[in-house]
């Protein structure tokens, strides 16, 4: 499928099938493949490989060669999946992965020793708090909305503490404006 190598891609192999990740994937896949977020959508193979291919590319930054630890990898998920997903997510990123490059035998393994699932906003809250500090030390009240692909969330904190009772989450939001 893809013998170039210098490829700005991976291959990922999920359940037999595999997939192509990265910034040159767009080039092998057809327009028409529509971005589906339904709130299963991080048990799907699609998400797997993606995530795959995204640890490749965070082992690719860090100079790694064949082998890669993560000691503690971040994911986010949005609020109307998140309780429903979090443990699934945690336990499937947990581990090894393994990943081709375009044009080479050897797979690259990415093994995971811990990880942490917190909801999106909050997420970029938490961002946003370590740019700018100040803002987050005096416990005022913060509203931050998450236009994503698949879900509108609303997430409300007072310094980064969540107020779950006030936060929320719509499952539309910018792919079905598009669609």
């Amino acid at each position: 499928l893809m013998k170039d190598a210098g490829v700005d891609a991976c291959i990922v192999n999920v359940r037999g099938a595999e997939y192509i990740v990265g910034p040159a994937a767009v080039n092998y896949t057809s327009a028409s493949e529509q971005q589906a977020f339904d709130l299963e959508y991080s048990a799907s193979d699609r998400y797997r490989a993606l995530m795959a291919g995204a640890l490749n590319y965070i082992a690719d930054d860090a100079g790694a060669g064949q082998e890669c630890v993560i000691g503690q990898l971040v994911l986010g998920l949005p609020l109307n999946t998140y309780h429903k997903n979090v443990e699934a997510l945690t336990h499937h990123a947990r581990g090894e992965h393994m990943v081709r490059q375009p044009g080479a035998d050897q797979h690259r393994r990415v093994t995971v020793k811990d990880v942490h699932v917190m909801v999106q906003p909050h997420g970029a809250l938490l961002a946003f708090g370590v740019a700018h500090p100040a803002l987050l030390k005096d416990n005022r009240w913060t509203l931050v909305i998450d236009v994503g692909g698949g879900t509108l969330d609303w997430f409300v904190a007072r310094g980064t503490t969540p107020n779950w009772a006030r936060s929320g989450a719509h499952p539309k939001a910018m792919l079905h404006c598009a669609y």
